[in-house]
C-alpha cells in the first residue's frame, strides 16, 4: 500500500466576499516524491459534499479559493490507498 503526505496552508483573505485560499502540497510518503497530478477535493463538512477542487502540478503543489469556512480536503491518485 502506497502512502502519501498532504501539507495544507490556509491563507485567508479578507476581503468583501470574505474568500481565503487553501494551498498545500502531496508527497509520497515513502519516497518524498510529489504527488503530480493529484486530485484535490474540497469538501463541504456538514454532509461531505464537493465544494469545488483541482489538480496538483508537477511539483505537487496546489492552490484552491473558497469562501471562509471549515472544510475537508481529499486527495485521490491513481496507484494510492
Amino acid at each position: 500500500m502506497k502512502n502519501f503526505i498532504i501539507i495544507v496552508l490556509v491563507a485567508l483573505s479578507l476581503g468583501i466576499q470574505a474568500q481565503g485560499t487553501i494551498t498545500g502540497k502531496v508527497f509520497d510518503s515513502k519516497t518524498g516524491e510529489p504527488a503530480e497530478y493529484a486530485t484535490v477535493a474540497v469538501l463541504n463538512v456538514s454532509d461531505s459534499s464537493v465544494v469545488t477542487g483541482t489538480l496538483t502540478e508537477p511539483n505537487g503543489s496546489f492552490s484552491v479559493k473558497v469562501a471562509n469556512g471549515r472544510y475537508l480536503v481529499r486527495v485521490s491518485y491513481i496507484g494510492y490507498k
